[in-house]
């Protein structure tokens, strides 16, 4: 065996075993954070992994080990940034008006065609001005219940309100926002 390749296998196997010994003490908290601030959570995972792939391969700009756990969470944070961008959560009309899914916003928007884009923001902005006629209550509602995809028991609790009320509510929700869709514009 040729002494330059044994003493960059060498070189490697020390990188490696580097690597793990300052990984060892922040694996738990760092998956935890991007699994924490990832969005959505199925993409925990590869943005995990990718921070570790990152870090590994740049462990050689790491100046001082002591500050080893905040230069992997700036990476972590980085990634979350960049994976967040990519896979933004899209909000559906199909969810307020159930049974009128031909209005459903696509998660596909970026391969639309400009018309259909344009289109896209219209409606957008059209769900925009009938949600901004609900009270508070019921915006905080919605959020929980379809962006955040929260229990009617998860939602009384931090609402403060039985479950049998929140349920009349979210029904009294949707039809406030039909009727305000046709045109009523207080919804009575």
């Amino acid at each position: 065996m040729d002494r330059g390749v044994y003493v960059n296998e060498t070189k490697q196997q020390d990188k490696s075993k580097f690597f793990t010994q300052l990984c060892e003490p922040v694996i738990g908290s760092l998956y935890a954070y991007i699994r924490k601030n990832s969005n959505p959570s199925f993409l925990c995972n590869d943005i995990y992994q990718t921070t570790l792939m990152l870090a590994y391969e740049n462990i050689n700009s790491l100046r001082d080990e002591k500050k080893f756990k905040s230069w992997i969470f700036t990476i972590g944070r980085r990634e979350i940034v960049r994976f967040n961008k990519r896979y933004k959560k899209e909000f559906f009309i199909d969810d307020v008006f159930p049974e009128r899914s031909e209005n459903l916003i696509p998660r596909d928007a970026d391969i639309r065609s400009l018309e259909e884009q344009i289109l896209l923001e219209e409606e957008k902005e059209k769900v925009a001005r009938w949600l901004s006629r609900l009270s508070a209550a019921d915006k905080q509602f919605l959020k929980y219940y379809y962006y955040d995809e929260r229990t009617y028991a998860e939602i009384s609790d931090i609402m403060h309100i039985k479950q049998g009320t929140l349920r009349v509510m979210h029904h009294r929700i949707l039809k406030r926002l039909e009727k305000i869709a046709k045109g009523d514009e207080y919804g009575k």
